[in-house]
């Protein structure tokens, strides 16, 4: 428990600021190192990113590019200083100005890992102690990140002090840390944000959940999907138990599977990363090739494949091995045990 809670304190202590709003205090997390040198292990790239800035200049560029690399969406037009812009490059990353979503929500969460598992261990005071933190750090998530207009959460930039409307699949993250606005039901929490993810289109990509819609040729951007992203839209939809986001999250797990498959059986690998708009291709961009193996897209593909047992992989129903078909709006239709591909 000891190094749990030193590990917690790390993020509280380093990298978590106090904000007012309407006089009251709430606290937000953000990616924040302090180097301000090129990384070792990308040092030719990260000094052709800084050529011809001030020495200042330069030294604010490496710690924003370590920032990114700390968030591990390294990179993205995410951390961009206008989110989504495709005409941006590293020398726009604003990421250490930035509360994201992802982080704050995980914030939430493992404040209430740790009151759990004081709970358990029947230290009374410090789980009471974990408990209050994980409510006031909810409240804040909800306060400043939360659109309830648009039934959805945004990173929030603490120059402009104000969200960044703009999708990601990290939009997602407190439907899967179960990180939700007092006073609301979760079955109308996921229907506004399925609405929103409609009104996006992110839901119609025949491969799976895109990263963003920014085709900025970043890795972290579209069109690529990367398998702890997929897996935790497609758990986070279903933990809300809603219908159609149960049909929702099947469909999304059946188009991944299907692109996994598909791609694996082109090019006899599994790839780090997926194109979500062109089945049976890796996904491409940022400053490497990309890498085969590959241990999350293994791991994810292996859980969908035990929760959603039944998937057809063989070639018996021809060239499409699944269905893009939109979701059905009832649960007994589609399952996580009732899922066949092809079917």
């Amino acid at each position: 428990m000891a190094t749990l809670e030193k590990e917690y304190r790390f993020w509280i202590n380093s990298r978590t600021d106090t904000i007012e709003k309407d006089g009251k205090k709430y606290q937000l997390s953000r990616y924040n190192t302090f180097g301000n040198e090129p990384r070792p292990e990308s040092y030719r790239e990260d000094m052709e990113t800084v050529e011809g800035l001030s020495p200042k200049a330069q030294a604010n560029l490496h710690s924003q590019i370590q920032a990114a690399c700390e968030s591990g969406w390294d990179f993205s037009s995410r951390w961009f200083k206008e989110a989504g812009d495709i005409h941006g490059s590293l020398k726009d990353l604003h990421t250490r100005n930035i509360y994201p979503v992802d982080l704050n929500s995980l914030m939430v969460m493992n404040a209430r890992i740790l009151s759990d598992f004081y709970e358990l261990l029947g230290d009374e005071q410090r789980q009471i102690q974990y408990q209050v933190i994980a409510d006031q750090r909810n409240e804040s998530l909800q306060e400043l990140l939360y659109d309830s207009d648009q039934g959805m959460w945004f990173d929030y930039d603490r120059t402009e002090k104000r969200r960044r409307d703009v999708f990601y699949a990290s939009n997602l993250f407190p439907l899967w840390t179960e990180a939700f606005p007092q006073g609301l039901h979760k079955y109308e929490i996921v229907q506004k944000a399925l609405k929103y993810l409609r009104r996006q289109g992110v839901l119609s990509f025949p491969g799976g959940f895109p990263t963003s819609l920014s085709e900025s040729d970043e890795q972290w951007d579209f069109p690529n999907g990367w398998a702890p992203l997929q897996h935790v839209v497609i758990e986070g939809l279903e933990k809300t138990g809603n219908p159609l986001a149960l049909a929702t999250a099947a469909d999304l797990a059946r188009k991944w599977m299907r692109n996994n498959y598909l791609t694996w059986k082109k090019h006899d690998a599994m790839y780090e990363k997926y194109n979500t708009n062109n089945i049976g291709y890796p996904g491409h961009g940022g400053e490497y090739r990309v890498v085969d193996g590959f241990g999350w897209t293994n791991g994810v593909a292996l859980d969908l494949l035990m929760k959603y047992s039944d998937f057809d992989t063989t070639e018996d129903h021809g060239e499409a091995l699944g269905t893009t078909a939109a979701p059905t709006s009832t649960a007994s239709e589609v399952t996580s045990t009732s899922l066949v591909m092809g079917a």
